[in-house]
């Protein structure tokens, strides 16, 4: 968890988007975080690791649409 964190500056939220976030399990997961990824190529390594566990694949979304459906999975106050 300390490597993943020292591998993101300034998370402000996270947010799962697209189907997950309507609650429809289609197999790929959609991720946006909203901070400063410092190393893109460990996260992406993170997951990878994880896409193999969970039998899922793991997409990060680089933008999202204001009015998208979105869950909140994290938000700093």
């Amino acid at each position: 968890i300390s490597n993943i964190l020292a591998s993101i500056d300034n998370i402000k939220a996270i947010y799962l988007v697209g189907d997950y976030a309507k609650g429809v399990d289609s197999g790929t997961i959609q991720i946006y975080i909203k901070a400063k990824i410092k190393d893109k190529k460990y996260i992406s390594e993170v997951l990878n690791k994880t896409e193999k566990k969970i039998n899922r694949k793991i997409v990060l979304v680089n933008n999202i649409d204001p009015f998208e459906e979105k869950l909140i999975i994290y938000e700093t106050k």
